[in-house]
């Protein structure tokens, strides 16, 4: 009883150090207090003692010289000692090693823990803090605790693994993604014992973790889990049984379910087993209820088994078409079945679709009546792109005569099986005889779909470039470490620049032998930059100033007019950044005095910033040169 009034008055002090001591001026709460810890004091006189300096704090007298903070302040530290020597504080029972999973949970064997206790309550209970309670700010201090390791004390290990389904969703995510996940094996009694087949997304997470953990017959707890629980969780326990042969019925089972969630997710574990009886499984759903969800599947995670068998449908299905005569619903339905054949066969490498296609092209006219030809072609030629065989080509070939989708297909293949002054000739003859022809609207749309996929080719080899040699980074002047020329046919140049294409083909291509290509470049340089405000199209031309070994002049003397002449957002908020990152920071020290005058008309705080940036740079580029050129 006395042990429950102490806490009691321990709220109650607590609640007045918030609230601010001078509210305890007649606190009913205190008043009320006041007369049991009066009839305590008549057994314990420390009770008596508590007794008058509550009645102090609540009713001031004239004469007390101390305020109602000095007051509270007594009655806390009196409080304080009293809990201390009246309350029980020894812990019951034999203390234990914290025990983690140990992969044999069948014979109960364990191990310890090897994580730490080495940082003081002091530190970790901003942490603690921050996962016991919701609100804004929190998310910073939890990521920044992950960053310094804490999260390896084990007293934080509870706390990390309830964080899964924190209301915040980015500590939520970092809790499933890195914390609890870098515990391993440890946190595994956690997420076993917190763990409720009837959740959801936190649910879901902590079987993604007790999965990665390592825990032991995997399959049987999925399984078990996969029969019992809720639609989300026992969706993504039947996703972990993918490839286990040993529970191939459950799966096939549960393909004719009610719930269509359940039934996709079999479909998706089936996609790791590889059998004449899953492929029939398949195969009866892909004409199901399911069919358009299920293409998606087989297209994602299929084998390549799956994939012919669906070919080998698909061709069954155009030549029937052809063969038989069908009112319209019964077409409809066999067009929205032969669209469900492609999106599951949409980029992938099927050798038999050559011949379905060759059946296709043969019979062009009479699949156009249908309605069909141009579905075939669109999902036809990117499967051929795949393949990419001679014969694979020759139809692409055929398949941009009939439409100019088509082209970027052909043209991509082509690239990988001639060779640069062969694909060149070719495509050359194309665009300046062979459509020559058509009116000036299909001739136009096809040239542009030719220098659509060379920039689309030169953009993917400066990604690629990056990637191997970037380290994560971007690269400063990509463009100028590839040996464009080598790759590509020179004379795609001159097409360029007869056709006032991209000057980002232009820059790729550029060579110092090439005396139109030059001028090209100083004019555009010198036209009226108003024309491309993102500055995108100048750092494409600067790189194409340095690859056709101009003089750098030029790009020094724009760079210097364009900040001399910059209008009001751009003196508020800087150039593009890419283009100063490249070239601005380049620009030499004898442009100095001039960048100095303007520095002052940068107004805006970004602008300014940048007009700074340029001037360091310059320094520091000024005396690299002086170190190598005395070191010469």
């Amino acid at each position: 009883m006395s042990t429950e009034l102490l806490r009691e008055l321990h709220q109650e002090v607590k609640r007045l150090y918030k609230a601010g001591s001078d509210l305890a001026i007649g606190d009913l709460r205190l008043k009320h207090m006041e007369p049991s810890f009066r009839q305590l004091g008549e057994k314990a006189a420390v009770f008596n003692r508590l007794a008058d300096r509550m009645e102090a704090l609540i009713i001031p007298s004239a004469q007390q010289e101390s305020s109602p903070a000095e007051k509270l302040q007594e009655l806390a530290m009196l409080l304080s000692s009293v809990l201390r020597t009246a309350e029980k504080t020894d812990l019951e029972g034999e203390l234990q090693p914290l025990l983690s999973y140990c992969n044999q949970p069948s014979s109960q064997t364990r191990d310890e823990v090897s994580l730490s206790n080495s940082l003081s309550f002091q530190e970790l209970y901003p942490v603690i803090q921050a996962l016991s309670t919701r609100g804004g700010g929190r998310y910073e201090i939890v990521h920044e605790a992950y960053s310094s390791g804490k999260f390896q004390d084990f007293r934080l290990m509870m706390l990390a693994v309830d964080a899964i389904g924190d209301s915040h969703p980015d500590i939520s995510d970092l809790a499933a993604r890195s914390i609890v996940p870098s515990y391993g094996e440890n946190a595994l009694p956690y997420l076993l014992s917190t763990f409720d087949p009837f959740g959801k997304k936190a649910s879901v997470r902590k079987l993604a973790l007790i999965r990665a953990a390592g825990i032991e017959n995997v399959a049987a707890f999925m399984l078990q889990t996969a029969k019992d629980g809720s639609v989300e969780v026992r969706a993504a326990a039947i996703r972990a049984l993918t490839g286990r042969e040993e529970v191939v019925d459950n799966l096939v089972e549960w393909t004719t379910g009610k719930n269509g969630p359940i039934r996709l997710a079999a479909y998706e574990a089936l996609t790791g087993i590889h059998s004449d009886n899953v492929n029939s499984v398949f195969m009866q759903g892909i004409v199901g209820k399911d069919r358009a969800e299920l293409s998606g599947i087989i297209r994602q995670y299929g084998h390549v088994d799956l994939h012919r068998t669906i070919a080998l449908a698909m061709q069954q299905l155009l030549q029937r078409v052809l063969e038989e005569k069908r009112d319209a619903k019964g077409l409809e339905e066999q067009r929205q079945q032969l669209e469900v054949y492609l999106q599951a066969l949409h980029w992938k490498c099927v050798p038999e679709l050559c011949e379905i296609y060759a059946f296709v092209l043969a019979n062009e006219r009479r699949f156009k009546k249908l309605g069909w030809l141009d579905i075939l072609l669109l999902y036809g030629a990117a499967s051929l792109e795949m393949i990419g065989s001679r014969q694979a080509l020759d139809l692409l070939f055929h398949c941009e005569r009939l439409s100019s989708e088509c082209i970027k297909h052909a043209f991509r293949t082509a690239a990988k099986r001639l060779s640069p002054s062969e694909l060149y000739e070719l495509y050359a003859q194309r665009m300046t005889i062979d459509w020559a022809s058509l009116t000036s609207r299909q001739r136009d749309e096809r040239v542009e779909q030719v220098f659509e996929t060379i920039y689309g080719m030169l953009s993917d080899g400066i990604r690629q470039y990056e990637r191997e040699h970037g380290e994560g980074s971007r690269l400063i002047h990509t463009k100028l470490h590839i040996p464009f020329a080598e790759i590509w046919d020179i004379r795609w140049l001159d097409l360029a620049l007869e056709y006032d294409e991209d000057n980002f083909l232009v820059s790729c291509l550029a060579h110092p032998d090439h005396d139109r290509c030059k001028r090209y470049i100083e004019e555009k340089i010198r036209g009226d930059r108003e024309e491309d405000p993102s500055h995108q199209s100048l750092l494409w031309l600067f790189d194409g100033v340095t690859r056709a070994g101009m003089d750098p002049a030029l790009k020094w003397d724009t760079i210097m007019r364009m900040i001399e002449e910059a209008d009001d957002d751009e003196r508020r908020y800087g150039f593009d950044e890419d283009l100063v990152r490249e070239y601005f920071y380049d620009l030499p020290v004898a442009y100095k005095p001039r960048l100095q005058n303007m520095l002052p008309e940068f107004d805006g705080f970004l602008g300014y910033q940048q007009i700074e940036m340029i001037l360091q740079a310059m320094e520091t580029n000024s005396k690299e040169q002086r170190q190598v050129c005395s070191a010469d």
